[in-house]
């Protein structure tokens, strides 16, 4: 990937965000994607100003001895969360980010490069100036030298970083940043990635929901008659999207340093919660614990529901402190109580109804996904703010359910909306899944996407398809 690419694609990804809020009528959001945002390399500063009109631009710096500076204007426009953006002199491009606090992070495939907010002071600029001013004439002995071939073309463009006080990077982003161990140093950095990952999760929970939605109802979220295939493309991106949200959770357990031993754990819980509910999907599939983030092939074995059940609890076994998130988003995020209550829908679904009711009264999980500040517009439409999960309501039905109370605990399930998450769960573990539905036998396991079928001669398909 070339530099010019690359900082051309920050930008975009950039551009992308304030698109997407200027599209929401919720001004707070906007106010806090309009502004300043820096990133730096070893000899090179990118400042870009955004506003609310759709335009803004961006000033290069470029250090060899002295500072040559570059201005280009910049417009852009999104329709359906999708952005085209035009910078001066540039060809139209396209891409897709996550802002944390004051980093902005863009992520394409396994790559992660990062923005950081400023005031517009030009006295940033300078400090930030001088800090490559003095890493230049260490590294090249105090005498000058020609930029080699790592440097900056000439158009002074270049890829992401920052500075120590900020927290952010402070050296030159490699291509595929999430190999690079110095990337996960800082805890912005490991912050970063764990947004994402739960953007990725939210992505398989709808497409997920929406599986599940069709073969109870035989529509989809959005009320469209849909069949289940094997080359349903929904099929399709509910794998995609499941073994998306399991890679950034292995790139964080990989790479992440020791100092974020909870976004480890957040990370592991994560995954547990994905691998469960990938087994309930499919049955079987590929158990992969390694980051696919080289052109190396991942090694993994391909597990029953059983055995990936097994893996789950011991996993959850070995988790230790997860972080301690004290606000008003905490429900947001996945917590212990959920990862008991994902042991203890294992034990139902083993028959073992006292452990399982143990575990449900040992705790009341509050986990959902919030939906809110992000470019889910019309995810929104259908499941408002947030996806509950695991919820003290779920936490009822499930402790019915472990009582032996399945009539009682169905009748209060059939109150529920369709997409209910934890519904089609348990109409597989009582048994109902059949009479409730109307569907075969072998529906109630969802095939495997056939693309998947033809790349892996190990996976076999789901039997019926």
């Amino acid at each position: 990937m070339s530099r010019n690419f690359l900082v051309r694609t920050l930008l975009l990804a950039l551009l992308f965000s304030v698109a997407s809020c200027n599209d929401s009528s919720n001004d707070s959001d906007i106010n806090q994607i309009v502004g300043y945002w820096y990133n730096t390399t070893d000899n090179n500063i990118t400042s870009v100003r955004i506003d609310e009109a759709g335009t803004g631009d961006a000033t290069f710096y470029t250090y060899s001895n002295t500072w040559t500076v570059r201005k280009k204007s910049l417009l852009y426009t999104i329709a359906n969360d999708y952005l085209i953006m035009k910078m001066d002199g540039e060809d139209a491009i396209s891409g897709n980010i996550t802002i944390t606090g004051k980093t902005l992070s863009f992520v394409n495939a396994d790559d992660i490069y990062l923005f950081t907010r400023y005031n517009g002071d030009e006295a940033k600029i300078k400090t930030l100036q001088a800090d490559i001013e003095k890493n230049y004439t260490n590294n090249n002995g105090g005498e000058g030298c020609e930029e080699d071939n790592n440097s900056t073309d000439n158009s002074g463009e270049e890829n992401g970083g920052g500075d120590d006080n900020s927290g952010e990077v402070d050296e030159a982003l490699p291509d595929n940043i999430v190999a690079e161990e110095s990337f996960w140093q800082s805890e912005e950095d490991v912050l970063a990635v764990t947004a994402h990952t739960y953007i990725k999760l939210i992505e398989f929970t709808v497409k997920q929901l929406n599986l599940e939605t069709i073969r109870i109802t035989g529509k989809d979220l959005y009320g469209l008659p849909k069949i289940i295939r094997a080359t349903s493309q929904e099929v399709e991106d509910c794998w995609q999207a499941a073994y998306s949200a399991i890679n950034m959770c292995n790139l964080i357990i990989k790479y992440a340093s020791d100092d974020y031993v909870s976004y480890i754990n957040e990370a592991r819980a994560l995954r547990c919660f994905a691998y469960y509910n990938i087994a309930h999907l499919w049955g079987k599939a590929p158990y992969i614990t390694e980051p696919t983030d080289s052109d190396a092939t991942p090694s993994y074995t391909i597990l029953d529901k059983e055995q990936i059940f097994d893996n789950i609890l011991n996993e959850i076994d070995g988790i230790g402190e997860l972080r301690e998130i004290n606000d008003i988003y905490s429900n947001y995020y996945i917590d212990n109580e959920t990862l008991q209550t994902i042991k203890g829908e294992i034990n139902l679904s083993r028959g073992d109804h006292n452990a399982a009711l143990s575990l449900f009264t040992s705790g009341e999980p509050t986990f959902s996904l919030s939906l809110v500040g992000g470019t889910f517009e019309d995810y929104q439409a259908i499941f408002g703010n947030a996806i509950p999960l695991y919820t003290a309501q779920l936490t009822t039905l499930l402790k019915k359910e472990a009582l032996g109370e399945t009539e009682e605990a169905l009748q209060l399930w059939q109150h529920q909306e369709n997409a209910t998450y934890g519904y089609w769960a348990m109409l597989k573990r009582t048994g109902k899944a059949q009479q409730v539905t109307g569907c075969k036998e072998h529906e109630i396991l969802m095939p495997i996407p056939e693309s998947e079928i033809r790349y892996n001669t190990n996976l076999t398909q789901n039997p019926g398809y």
